[in-house]
This record gives structure tokens, sequence and C-alpha cells, in this order.
């Protein structure tokens, strides 16, 4: 059901736009042939797509049976052949799918955050690449206490991204899996949130 809901979700996405386990560091390199890419290889799908872009990052607005898009503008950037960043995330992205109201209204008032992801290459042509996002921490004022928000991501078949090297449309998409608090095990998020930026 989680799958079926991402799917709709990046369908809903791919209709506006044309776009041409958890907490680890595995990279996927193979290709469509299935040999792998060379570190030249992979140094040049870097500088095709190195440098900076602005785009909107797509998330749920609700939890509902039929839950509605949001979207928030977003600035990334390409900084080296492994590491995609964004900038500036507002917290509200992360915590939309929390069923706790108190949680959910302090999570969006916190400051926003970057987001390191790491990537790695596994096609040229197209460029392709797996994404691989860090735990992303903050802290925020929960019951008059301060505490620390961990997001957690999940890796997997639907966190990949891609890039036309001549119209530089530069496309991700992963999934939201948890949110710890103070390091809690038990995550505070109903469900998997799908997250999907697409550079304008």
């Amino acid at each position: 059901m989680k799958r079926y809901a991402f799917l709709s979700f990046a369908a809903l996405c791919l209709t506006a736009f044309t776009l041409t386990a958890c907490l680890g560091d595995d990279d996927d390199n193979s290709t469509n042939s299935g040999n792998g890419l060379t570190e030249v290889q992979k140094h040049s799908c870097y500088l095709s797509i190195a440098g900076e872009y602005t785009g909107k990052l797509y998330f749920y607005k609700e939890i509902s049976m039929s839950p509605t898009v949001d979207s928030v503008v977003v600035h990334c950037a390409v900084t080296n052949d492994t590491t995609l960043m964004v900038y500036n995330v507002p917290p509200k992205v992360f915590a939309t799918l929390i069923p706790n109201e108190d949680l959910k209204e302090a999570i969006s008032a916190a400051e926003p955050t970057d987001v390191t992801t790491r990537i790695a290459f596994f096609n040229a042509s197209p460029i392709e690449f797996v994404v691989l996002p860090k735990t992303t921490s903050f802290k925020i004022n929960y019951k008059e206490e301060e505490h620390l928000v961990n997001i957690a991501f999940l890796y997997g078949d639907y966190s990949w991204g891609s890039c036309t090297t001549a119209g530089r449309q530069l496309s991700f998409q992963t999934i939201e899996y948890g949110v710890y608090l103070d390091n809690g095990k038990d995550s505070e998020l109903y469900s998997q949130a799908p997250l999907m930026f697409v550079a304008q």
C-alpha cells in the first residue's frame, strides 16, 4: 500500500513536469549493461551536472485517504561526485504526516535545515544516480523543552535521481522513513512519506 501511494504521488508530479536499507552508505553503480561506470565516467557525470539548482520540493500535505500535495521552493547543489546538498528545507516538509499535532507544530516552527545527500552515478546517458540522504538532525522546542529531532530516509528502488546535461533539468526523489525524537527507537511518522525535487 505504501509503495502504491508513492507511485501515485510520483505519477501526479510527472503529469505536471517532464522528468528525462535505511541509514546506510551503500552505492549502486550498475549501468544498463551491468558493467558499472568507470571512475572517469562518474567524474564526467559530475562535471556535466555540477552546480546549483532551484526548484520545488513536493510532499504530502496531510494525513488522509487522499492526501493533497504541497511544495516549497528550495535550492540545491551538486558539490562533488558523491554529494548533493539541499539547502534551507523548511521542517514542515518532514512533519505533515505526524499524527501528534503538538509535535507537528513544534517541528514546523523550527529553523530551516540542510539535507546532505550522498549520490552514486550508475548511468551516464541519461545521467542517473542513486540518492542516499544522510539522517538530518535539528533542535526543536517541544513541551517547553529543547529536543533533538532526527529525520531518517529510506534507501531502495525509489531513491534515485536524473539530470539532462543540455537543459540541466535535475530531479530526484526519496522517501522519509521516520521522525525520531531524542534518539528514540519508535518513529513518530504516520507512514512513509515520499519527497520529490524538480528543478524549475
